[in-house]
This record gives C-alpha cells, sequence and structure tokens, in this order.
C-alpha cells in the first residue's frame, strides 16, 4: 500500500513537472505569435548610414540592438540584414509594409534611392491607366 501511495506522489509530481514545462512552452509561444504582429518604426533599417552597406560599426550596434549576439553574425551579412531587420520591426502580419521596408533597405544597403523601386511601380500603374482610358469604347455607337 505504502509502495503505491509512493509511485501516485512520484507520478504525480512528474505530471506537474511535465504541466510546467508545457505552460512554459505555451507561453513562450504566444510571445512569438503576438511579436509577429507589431509594427514599429523601422526607421533602423533604413538609416542612412547604410548606404552601399560601408559603415560596419552601425551594422554590427544595429545587430546587436536587435538580436544580441546570438543572430549578430548572421544578421550582419548583407544578404541577410534587410530581411532581419524588417521582420524584427514590421513583423509578418503587415505584408506589404514588411515589403517595403525591405524594398527601401536593400536599395539603401546597394547604393540606390530608397524609393527607386517605387517610382518603377507607380511609372508602370500610371501608364496602365493611361492604356485603359485610351481604350475605352463609347456605348450605344457601333
Amino acid at each position: 500500500m505504502r509502495e503505491l501511495n509512493k509511485l501516485k506522489k512520484i507520478s504525480n509530481g512528474r505530471l506537474n513537472e511535465i504541466k510546467l514545462k508545457a505552460n512554459s512552452e505555451a507561453k513562450a509561444l504566444m510571445k512569438v505569435i503576438s511579436l509577429q504582429s507589431k509594427l514599429t518604426p523601422y526607421s533602423e533599417c533604413i538609416n542612412p548610414r547604410l548606404k552601399n552597406f560601408t559603415d560596419k560599426l552601425y551594422v554590427k550596434e544595429t545587430c546587436y540592438h536587435l538580436y544580441g549576439e546570438n543572430k549578430e553574425e548572421k544578421c550582419k551579412l548583407k544578404s541577410e540584414f534587410c530581411h532581419m531587420c524588417c521582420d524584427y520591426h514590421v513583423g509578418s502580419k503587415f505584408f506589404v509594409q514588411r515589403n517595403l521596408c525591405k524594398t527601401q533597405c536593400t536599395n539603401l544597403i546597394n547604393g540606390r534611392d530608397i524609393n527607386e523601386g517605387n517610382k518603377k511601380k507607380l511609372n508602370k500603374i500610371s501608364k496602365n491607366k493611361r492604356k485603359v482610358k485610351g481604350n475605352k469604347k463609347s456605348k450605344g455607337k457601333n
């Protein structure tokens, strides 16, 4: 009988450990989900000091500020910086803003004007509008 009670206590203790671990994992998961839906100003990602990716000290400070030591080396890579910085500031919920941030950051890092890609898109849209206006047929006349 004593052994049975002892086993129950051990199993209850183990069960409590499992519950606590699951609870902490669930909290961590909820924190990750809530962080994905944030939209903070992403001025760090489009700072003029990033032009041509020449100010390595600024890049290092920014990466350290965003990720600490564990992802700093990956963040300092030219191909990864914009993606990581924009994901950190904008999150995954705001798709359009994240893509705008990435476009502006990539243009800046590659030495182009920040809004260069946006100008091309606006020109395309305005050309399409002109084509649509010119191709309208009048109604009722054959």
